[in-house]
């Protein structure tokens, strides 16, 4: 049985009295957890409720205070079947108003869940006359000034829906129920002929006046409200899909910020896990990437020429040749060997100093941090550990600048992530991935992650068999994640 469908069935074991009351139209898309499912609960069985999402390990969201609503949680959980993140909006009040700014209370709980139906699927619904009141009281208080000048879409296509399964007279009784006679008048109108600005305007200024009492803000300071939320708006998904920034907009765990670190040997599958990873997780969660290696990730702007020249010069590969021509240029030239050495230690220790800034920054205000690598100190010289420890003992200003590029190492020591993923490979499986890899670097590298520790971490590392096929793998590391966030 499906995650949703196994809340749903528990809620009735339980005696949780629930609907799904808007969007029935749509219903099956939110069985099937394409979009998320909006469900009024009694707050009377809030308790049960809580229990049941606890026992199907379902997550609490934590929103952040420019977009939370007042008598709506979110919950997020995984569907074992599908592998699937499921959503769930738990109402305990029905809201309504314009996009970005729910700012009234439909004060009509009660009626909604007394006269719920059951849906040929065995979901409780909103019964479709209430649900067509509903629909055009809510699309009535949807409108905004922008929209009475250029005009808006009406309810069409899901109001036909509601209508074929009851009759005219039955909306029109409940909308004299909930709005009196002048909402009976207004509803009538809309039902006449497909509603749209005009008839919807005329149905807002009547809701307006019955709902008076049941809003949290009006005027400029609802106005306020709309455009700082549309903005939080934006920029979270300027965030999501251009450039991610360590500020909340959305939505993080309930139990706070959290540093997903990603360690393996080249080959392992690192880059791609963690791209998959924050696939899963970024539509519902304010996730914060970070690349925190070396290699062919993203970069400061000092280190990219840097690369460039580095890569020309050697080559990418990591092979016999390669080495054997660092070797060589460095036997022929030591100074400029080791000055371009140290200027790349040192810028990179800059940047990484930058970035783990970032990372923690972003843990403490409650996004879920996904990174690629960690820097160690346990190996310096390898597998992203500082480079000039050998400094340590030289002069005065070799020992300055060894201590200098300690710090973010330090740093990343005191302060570790909260999961570490590992994933583990054998030789042929790495070599075969990445065939420009020599064996022996391969079979090295290996050795060296699986000896990392990684002390005080939260949750400790979780090993994953990365020789499985990509399915499998990316089903363990979620699971993995999702029981600790």
């Amino acid at each position: 049985m499906s995650l949703v469908m196994e809340v749903l069935r528990r809620f009735d074991e339980r005696g949780v009295t629930y609907c799904h009351w808007k969007s029935n139209d749509h219903l099956d898309a939110a069985l099937a957890a394409d979009t998320d499912l909006d469900i009024l609960v009694d707050p009377a069985a809030i308790d049960d409720a809580y229990a049941v999402f606890a026992e199907l390990s379902c997550r609490r969201g934590r929103v952040a205070n420019a977009r939370n609503d007042i008598g709506l949680e979110d919950f997020l959980g995984v569907d074992d079947e599908t592998n699937r993140l499921v959503h769930f909006h738990v109402h305990y009040r029905l809201p309504g108003g314009e996009r970005h700014n729910k700012r009234f209370r439909l004060p009509w709980e009660r009626s909604v869940l007394d006269t719920r139906v059951r849906d040929a699927t065995g979901v409780w619904v909103t019964a479709p006359a209430v649900e067509a009141v509903l629909l055009l009281t809510r699309y009535a208080l949807k409108l905004r000034g922008r929209d009475m000048v250029r005009g808006s879409s009406g309810p069409g296509s899901e109001l036909a829906f509601l209508m074929a399964r009851t009759d005219r007279d039955q909306v029109l009784d409940v909308a004299e129920q909930l709005l009196g006679e002048r909402g009976r008048a207004a509803i009538s109108a809309c039902l006449d002929h497909e509603p749209g600005t005009s008839e919807l305007y005329r149905l807002r200024r009547v809701v307006l006046r019955v709902l008076s009492s049941q809003t949290s803000s009006r005027g400029p300071a609802a106005f306020t409200r709309r455009m700082n939320r549309e903005a939080a708006w934006a920029m979270r998904g300027i965030s999501r899909k251009v450039a991610p920034r360590p500020v909340l907009k959305g939505r993080g765990g309930t139990g706070g910020g959290v540093i997903v670190a990603f360690v393996g040997c080249d080959g392992s599958g690192k880059s791609t896990m963690v791209g998959e990873s924050r696939k899963f997780l970024a539509p519902k969660l304010d996730v914060y990437p970070m690349y925190l290696g070396s290699g062919d990730g993203s970069s400061s702007l000092l280190r990219k020429p840097m690369k460039l020249v580095r890569d020309r010069v050697f080559g990418k590969a990591r092979d016999r040749t390669t080495i054997a021509k660092k070797d060589k240029v460095g036997d022929d030239h030591p100074a400029a060997m080791s000055g371009a050495k140290a200027v790349w230690a040192l810028t990179l220790a800059n940047e990484k100093s930058r970035k783990l800034r970032q990372v923690m920054r972003a843990r403490t205000r409650g996004m879920v941090v996904i990174c690629d690598r960690w820097p160690q100190l346990q190996f310096p010289g390898e597998l992203d550990g500082p480079r000039l420890t050998h400094w340590r003992d030289g002069n005065a200003l070799q020992r300055r600048l060894a201590a200098y590029e300690l710090r973010p190492y330090e740093l990343a020591r005191r302060f570790p992530p909260d999961i570490v993923i590992r994933l583990d490979v054998d030789v042929d499986t790495a070599s075969a991935r990445r065939p420009e890899d020599g064996r022996d670097y391969l079979a090295h590298r290996i050795d060296l992650v699986r000896a990392l520790d990684f002390d005080g971490s939260l949750f400790g590392a979780v090993e994953i068999d990365g020789t499985q096929s990509p399915e499998k793998v990316l089903t363990a590391i979620l699971r993995a994640i999702w029981s600790r966030l």
